[in-house]
């Protein structure tokens, strides 16, 4: 009799083990989960958003600094505008107060000013003009109109 005592009290003792060390493991994965989705949080929203600045207007010195101070990189291109002095900003991409992930890339478009006559792009004198492009084509289009109405005579087509 006391041999199946001892053997019963070993086996409930074994049972007891078991499903505690197996409550343990479950607990342990449920904190790993946790922990690794808190993580993921943090990391996804630790850089942030930022506002764009509303920049049109001012000097595109001033410009660039807001926009380096708000975590955007900024990417300056140029424009002839007359109705903007030179140097100011005419636009921004994207526009102002849009909401924007940190460290994203800001396109400031500057005023070069009214565009001058050295600016003017004189056309190369060899090159054909519009006139001469057009009749180009129209003398092409009916050489081809002629060579498909050759063709149908010989086989014995009529396109007329």
């Amino acid at each position: 009799m006391n041999s199946r005592q001892g053997a019963s009290r070993a086996g409930s003792g074994n049972i007891a083990w078991t499903i505690s060390r197996r409550l343990g493991m479950v607990i342990v994965l449920a904190l790993a989960f946790f922990l690794s989705a808190i993580v993921t949080i943090y990391t996804l929203f630790r850089s942030g958003d930022t506002h764009v600045p509303n920049v049109v207007g001012r000097p595109d010195v001033e410009a660039q600094k807001l926009a380096e101070q708000a975590g955007l990189r900024v990417k300056i291109q140029h424009r002839n505008d007359a109705s903007v002095p030179a140097n100011a900003v005419i636009e921004t991409r994207p526009g102002a107060n849009s909401s924007v992930k940190k460290d994203s890339v800001l396109t400031i478009v500057v005023s070069s000013g009214p565009q001058t006559k050295s600016q003017l792009v004189a056309p190369d004198p060899s090159s054909p003009g519009r006139m001469q492009l057009a009749r180009r084509f129209i003398i092409g289009a009916a050489r081809g109109a002629a060579s498909r109405a050759a063709r149908g005579a010989a086989r014995g087509l009529s396109f007329l």
